[in-house]
């Protein structure tokens, strides 16, 4: 168990004395302490610590130094054979991390920086100056560029001349006037923009066009194609200023005398009809085609009658035709085509029927009678014929 005790005396460094002495006892080589890393976390207890290990963001190594070794204290013998207590050595207390110290560059730089700002301000004047003068004059090139009116141009657009459907012209979505006939003159923005044409029964019609600016118009040829076969008429009437009808909705009033020009759909019968005063009614059933000539419709209407003129001898006398009367005479009288004659009745002479001689070259006829007076009748009151008050029958 090693050598306590000595029976000779003996003298070891540091201990004087004779008998049993105890050689002082050296501590054990501590183990070599082994680094430990001081961790960065966001769960630090205070921001100063977290700093105090981290330079630079890494973390410190923190190496403890060795502790110091330091000799036992002689202690008396004590009777029993059992060893002296051994003193644990002191805790090593842990060295607190330095606080990061800033690079030696940023150090050197930021007083550089300073002092080149510094000794540059009086140089930087004009430059300021410049980039205010250039910002006033940007300013005031967009002012007047959003000022001044935008640059415009003219735009001419023809459309078909057979068109008689209510057409409408736009623009780059702009609805141009289109009241007046004839082609559509309009001035409008320049640049490029889509033309758009739009009738009833005709299928749109869209070009792309760029408008210059000037007095010089850009022109557009509209096509419009229809979206159904269609087929061009002409209907003449006789007399010219009979009424027209297609298919009971009527193309011409009564009383005008314009040649009626007119689009019907192509291969579809329809049913023109023409009336007039003192005319039968005339119809007729047609069934245009598609083609570049119109198709001649001509309506003649037979007169339901005859104009006569009627003279008589002495003047005032009654006309009677169809057993109805029509007037004195002399007057201008319309009959039917089975009437040839007419009778003439005046008071106090005898009727007479005379015979109606038809007109040449549609001029009126004439029907020409001569009354004779009646013996013992004397006329009271009107003696052109006309009858007097009371008095209902002419007297034979």
């Amino acid at each position: 168990n090693g050598p306590e005790y000595l029976d000779e005396p003996a003298t070891l460094p540091g201990l004087v004395g004779t008998g049993r002495t105890v050689p002082p006892v050296v501590a054990p080589p501590s183990r070599p302490s082994i680094p430990t890393l001081a961790p960065v976390s966001t769960e630090s207890t205070t921001v100063a610590r977290q700093g105090r290990n981290v330079v630079d963001g890494v973390p410190r190594v923190v190496r403890p130094e060795p502790p110091v070794s330091a000799p036992f204290m002689a202690v008396p013998p004590r009777p029993s054979q059992s060893r002296p207590p051994v003193t644990s050595p002191p805790p090593v207390m842990e060295e607190e991390p330095e606080p990061p110290r800033e690079p030696v560059a940023t150090q050197r730089a930021a007083p550089a920086l300073v002092s080149a700002w510094t000794a540059a301000a009086p140089n930087r004047l004009p430059l300021i100056a410049g980039l205010a003068a250039l910002l006033v004059v940007a300013l005031g090139v967009a002012g007047f560029l959003m000022t001044r009116p935008a640059p415009t141009g003219y735009i001419l657009v023809n459309l078909p001349s057979e068109l008689r459907v209510p057409v409408r012209v736009s623009f780059g979505g702009q609805e141009l006037d289109t009241s007046k006939p004839g082609p559509v003159l309009q001035e409008v923005k320049v640049g490029p923009a889509l033309v758009m044409v739009s009738a009833e029964g005709y299928k749109p019609f869209t070009q792309q066009v760029v408008i210059k600016a000037g007095m010089t118009p850009t022109m557009v040829v509209v096509n419009l194609e229809r979206e159904k076969q269609v087929a061009r008429v002409m209907i003449v009437t006789q007399p010219p200023d009979a009424e027209l009808k297609v298919d009971g909705q009527v193309m011409r009033q009564k009383g005008s005398s314009a040649t009626y020009f007119g689009e019907l759909t192509a291969d579809t019968e329809v049913l023109v009809e023409a009336n007039a005063p003192g005319f039968k009614p005339a119809q007729q059933r047609i069934n245009p085609t598609a083609g570049d000539k119109p198709m001649d419709v001509q309506l003649k209407l037979e007169p339901d009658g005859y104009e006569v003129e009627v003279l008589s001898s002495p003047p005032g006398a009654t006309i009677v035709a169809g057993g109805k009367e029509l007037g004195e005479t002399p007057a201008r009288v319309r009959l039917p085509l089975n009437v040839k004659q007419v009778g003439l009745k005046l008071r106090c002479h005898d009727e007479v029927e005379v015979d109606v001689e038809p007109g040449t070259g549609g001029t009126a006829g004439q029907a020409k009678g001569r009354l004779k007076k009646q013996r013992g009748c004397r006329q009271t009151g009107n003696q052109t014929g006309a009858r007097p008050a009371g008095v209902g029958a002419i007297a034979p």
